[in-house]
């Protein structure tokens, strides 16, 4: 018993412990559905009750047009998210012997993200232990268990925090040089993570980027090892693609609501046809789409990016910032974090070209960035003295900014923003929100 306690581990358990009750407090402020978890909500109390994944059942009152015939399909599907989410809310009613329904499912996802935020502390320790010393793994659970935005994220009901869980885990598998049969876990995670949020379909390049860069091995059991990668995560995946395909006749009908997506924000002129929406495209709204990328989606997320990781990761960004300069100057250091930079540029790479990158895509990214800050610091070249002032201030800026945030939001809970402030392009999703829900009134 004594060994088991030693202090590092009464120290993580104490972390823990004050992670468990701000997460608990943020369960008691999250009473509302935020934005997409509602359809992930109405999916998981609908494949409860009829066993479909259907957000809105069919009414000649609610026939509005909409991408696909809503009419012939029989009600609006699950198609913007994938379904593990809605399936593993709908298993935990089950078991909680709940009824289905929005109030219940609800409860379920914020029981789930709440397993999770803890689940991510913990990953985020030993990944941080591996690639540092278990001193620093302490200090990035440290960081993550004050962070308002792991604590909000970790109770809300939304599959971001799970989806940065899987993002560490990932890493925590490609680290390990000699893991027998390394390339199924790979994929087994990917195609798992792929049905959290399709988002991780970034997964499948990095991990043969790592794969094809491990030079002990031949290249023939390199290919065999892609090829088992990306069998596994296809077959993971492969019940929600064939369910797209026989519903939709395409396995990837998402891409679809991609490609509307950005015609919408593009200004593409479209047309209506039996109640099914068209978009009139050719060369030139590719090219334009392209230009939009370049010299306004990208520089305006870019800009914002920075300025909400400057608040979110606070001095930490700082170092985090410094560290992608070093690396390019060692190589035992890159090579070193080159899973953690892998996943991370790639999630960017996803992000950033979006017409409007989301608040809620920060809660995978700034667990990386407390990480990749933290090994900044331990390398840096000064007094270990200064190095513990810097780590502590960064813990007193944490926690400082999480009270003012929590003071700043009437509903204590920034599923949007994290304020009353305005996203890059103009709205204000969390006071449109506020008044939506009665919350708060306007003058």
């Amino acid at each position: 018993m004594k060994k088991f306690l030693s202090q590092p581990k009464i120290i993580l358990i104490s972390l823990l412990s004050i992670a468990i009750v701000l997460r608990l407090l943020s369960f008691g402020w999250n009473v509302i559905p935020h934005g997409d978890v509602q359809e992930d909500v109405a999916a998981s109390a609908s494949f409860l009750e009829n066993g479909h994944f259907i957000i809105e059942e069919y009414s000649k009152e609610s026939d509005q047009p909409f991408y696909y015939s809503i009419k012939d399909k029989g009600g609006r599907f699950l198609i913007q998210h994938p379904p593990l989410w809605p399936l593993l809310g709908a298993g935990l009613t089950y078991l909680l012997g709940l009824k289905p329904s929005l109030e219940n499912n609800f409860f379920s996802f914020k029981i789930l993200s709440l397993i999770s935020g803890i689940i991510l502390i913990i990953l985020a320790y030993l990944l941080t232990k591996r690639l540092i010393n278990q001193t620093a793994g302490l200090i990035i659970a440290g960081w993550l268990s004050i962070s308002y935005l792991m604590i909000d994220y970790s109770a809300n009901g939304a599959f971001y925090i799970l989806q940065a869980a899987l993002y560490l885990l990932w890493a925590l598998v490609a680290l390990k040089k000699n893991l027998k049969n390394k390339a199924l876990y790979l994929g087994i995670i990917t195609g798992f993570g792929y049905l959290i949020n399709f988002q991780f379909i970034i997964a499948v390049p990095v991990s043969l980027l790592i794969i094809l860069f491990q030079k002990e091995k031949p290249m023939l059991k390199k290919i065999k090892d892609a090829l088992i990668l990306s069998g596994s995560a296809l077959a993971i995946a492969s019940p929600w693609l064939i369910r797209n395909y026989l519903l939709f006749g395409n396995p990837f009908y998402y891409n679809h609501f991609v490609y509307y997506y950005f015609f919408e924000k593009s200004g593409v002129s479209r047309y209506i046809k039996d109640n099914v929406i068209y978009f009139n495209t050719n060369i030139n709204t590719y090219l334009l789409i392209s230009k939009n990328v370049l010299t306004n989606w990208l520089p305006h997320n870019i800009y914002y990016a920075s300025r909400k990781l400057f608040i979110l990761a606070p001095l930490a960004f700082v170092f985090f910032s410094f560290a992608l300069v070093d690396y390019l100057f060692s190589f035992e250091r890159l090579k070193k974090m080159i899973p953690l930079l892998l996943i991370l540029a790639f999630h960017l790479f996803v992000t950033l070209p979006w017409p409007i990158m989301k608040f809620r895509y920060f809660v995978p990214i700034l667990p990386l960035v407390f990480i990749i800050a933290l090994e900044q610091i331990y390398n840096f070249k000064t007094k270990t003295a200064y190095k513990n002032i810097l780590i502590g201030a960064i813990f007193v800026f944490i926690a400082t900014l999480s009270f003012l945030t929590y003071r700043s939001v009437p509903t204590h809970t920034y599923y949007y923003d994290g304020a009353i402030t305005t996203d890059p392009f103009g709205r204000k999703g969390e006071f449109d929100f506020m008044k939506e829900q009665g919350l708060i009134y306007e003058k």
